[in-house]
C-alpha cells in the first residue's frame, strides 16, 4: 500500500518544497536589496544576522525548512518584522495560514485518500481470489465426482468410492486441499448418509465439512456416532411404542372382559331374586 502511494507522497513532496523555495527566493532577495539599498539604518549584529539567515539562497531555504517544520517560526520573523518593515508580518501570516495549516493538512488528506484507496483495491483484490478459489475447489470437485462416477448415473457407491481413493494423485489433491481421509470406509459412511450412495450434492457438502486437517476426522466421529445414535434412538423408540400398543390393547381386552363378567353376575343376582 505504502509503495503504491509513492505517486500521491511524490506529488506532495514536489508541492511543498515549491512552495518553500518560492519563500526562500522572495526573503532573500527583499533582505539582500534591503542591505544593499540602505546599510547604515541595521547595526553590525542585525546586518550580520540578517546574512546568516537570509543572505544567500541556500540558507534562506534552510531557514524557510526550519520555520516550516520546526515551529518556531517567530524566532526567525521577530527581526524581519522589527528592524526591517512591518510588512512582513503579512508575508509570515500568509505563509504560517498556507503552508503550515493549510497545505499540510491537504496533503496528509490527498495521501491518506490515495492509501485508502489502494488498501480498498487490495481488499477487492483479496475477495475476488478467494472468489477464484471457491471457484476451482468447486470445480476440482466436480472433477474428482465425475473421475469417481464411472457408471455415469451421477451416485457414487462405495465400491467406486473406495477404487477412486487407490488413485495416489487423488489422495495428494485431497491432502492439498487440507482433507484429511484416515479411514475410507468410514469417511464413504458419513458421506452417504443411510441410504449406500453419495450424490454430488452430499459429496460437495461432506468434503467442505471435512476441510481442515486439524478438524476432519473430530467431524467424521462425530457424524458417524451421530447417525449410529439416531438408529439406535429410533429402534428403541420403535421398540417401546410396539410394546405400549400391547399393552393398551391387552388393556382393553381385559377391560371388555371385566365389564361383561359384571353384567353377567349382575343378571344371575337378578334371576335368582325373582
Amino acid at each position: 500500500v505504502v509503495i503504491n502511494s509513492g505517486a500521491a507522497l511524490f506529488w506532495s513532496t514536489l508541492l511543498l518544497i515549491i512552495s518553500m523555495l518560492t519563500a526562500a527566493i522572495f526573503l532573500c532577495q527583499s533582505v539582500l536589496g534591503a542591505l544593499q539599498a540602505d546599510p547604515d539604518r541595521f547595526t553590525p549584529e542585525t546586518r550580520e544576522w540578517l546574512f546568516l539567515h537570509y543572505g544567500t539562497s541556500l540558507r534562506a531555504m534552510w531557514t524557510v525548512f526550519q520555520f516550516t517544520f520546526s515551529g518556531s517560526w517567530p524566532v526567525f520573523a521577530r527581526t524581519l518584522v522589527d528592524e526591517m518593515n512591518n510588512a512582513y508580518a503579512f508575508f509570515f501570516f500568509v505563509y504560517i495560514i498556507f503552508v503550515n495549516f493549510a497545505l499540510f493538512r491537504i496533503v496528509t488528506a490527498l495521501f491518506l485518500k490515495d492509501t485508502m484507496a489502494q488498501a480498498a483495491k487490495d481488499a477487492e483484490l483479496e475477495v475476488q481470489q478467494r472468489l477464484k478459489q471457491k471457484e476451482q475447489f468447486a470445480s476440482n470437485l466436480m472433477e474428482f465426482f465425475l473421475a469417481a462416477d464411472t457408471s455415469g448415473d451421477g451416485l457414487l457407491t462405495e465400491k467406486e468410492f473406495h477404487s477412486i481413493l487407490k488413485n495416489e494423485k487423488v489422495t495428494t489433491w485431497l491432502s492439498m486441499m487440507d482433507i484429511s481421509i484416515t479411514e475410507s470406509q468410514e469417511f464413504f459412511d458419513m458421506l452417504a448418509g443411510g441410504d449406500g450412495v453419495v450424490s454430488f450434492a452430499e459429496f460437495t457438502r461432506g468434503i467442505c465439512q471435512m476441510k481442515g486437517a486439524a478438524r476432519s476426522e473430530d467431524i467424521m466421529a462425530l457424524k458417524r456416532d451421530g447417525q449410529k445414535l439416531t438408529r439406535v434412538t429410533m429402534a428403541e423408540f420403535r421398540s417401546v411404542h410396539a410394546e405400549l400398543k400391547d399393552l393398551c390393547e391387552s388393556h382393553k381386552k381385559l377391560q371388555v372382559q371385566l365389564t361383561t363378567g359384571l353384567a353377567t353376575k349382575s343378571r344371575g343376582h337378578l334371576v335368582s331374586r325373582a
